[in-house]
């Protein structure tokens, strides 16, 4: 999840109370954060919320970091935590309201021209894959949109979930086969994620 500039440095001037440092690092950290939340809730609204409360508590908690040069790893914990907090408060909504919220990002997977049939299948495939995402346990969720949905290195990964790169890639492993088996049972048996 690296950010803009010198995070270390920033850290460093911010834990000693610049508040330019630390808008240093909202700034050119905050899409990477929002970026992550996205990946975990499916929900911009959510991930928005998510990244701007994990950047207060980061701020609150500052100076209890006693690595800078690990910000990024930490913030990515927080973001993890919030987000997984932001998703427990929405099921006990949709629970109370009596209805599931079936969130999910309009990804497009088919191009203007293709034909209705086409265009079906896509919309079909696209909403058996959220569906099957939706599914797994939200340390696989994150690791299987954050590598894959967000581009973030195995190392931020690793660090946004608490584990080692082999850790990460064991879980993304895991993950896959989830949702494979997710979609083979939906019918999609030629989709390799």
């Amino acid at each position: 999840m690296g950010c803009v500039g010198s995070t270390e440095d920033l850290v460093k001037r911010a834990q000693a109370g610049d508040t330019r440092a630390y808008d240093a690092l909202f700034s050119s950290c905050w899409q990477r954060v929002v970026s992550l939340c996205y990946a975990l809730t499916g929900d911009m609204q959510m991930a928005e919320d998510a990244a701007m409360e994990a950047f207060l508590r980061a701020y609150r908690d500052l100076r209890s970091l006693r690595r800078p040069a690990s910000f990024m790893g930490w913030l990515g914990c927080i973001a993890h935590n919030t987000c997984t907090s932001h998703l427990r408060r929405a099921a006990r909504r949709s629970a109370a309201a009596g209805h599931a919220d079936a969130s999910c990002c309009d990804l497009r997977v088919s191009g203007p021209d293709d034909d209705p049939a086409a265009r079906l299948a896509a919309a079909q495939l696209r909403e058996a894959v959220w569906a099957c995402i939706d599914q797994l346990e939200v340390e696989h969720r994150m690791v299987l949109l954050a590598r894959i949905g967000s581009g973030l290195t195995w190392a931020e990964v690793a660090a946004s979930v608490g584990t080692t790169e082999g850790g990460a890639r064991y879980t993304l492993t895991q993950a896959r086969a989830q949702v494979a088996t997710c979609l083979r049972r939906r019918g999609f048996d030629d989709i390799h994620v």
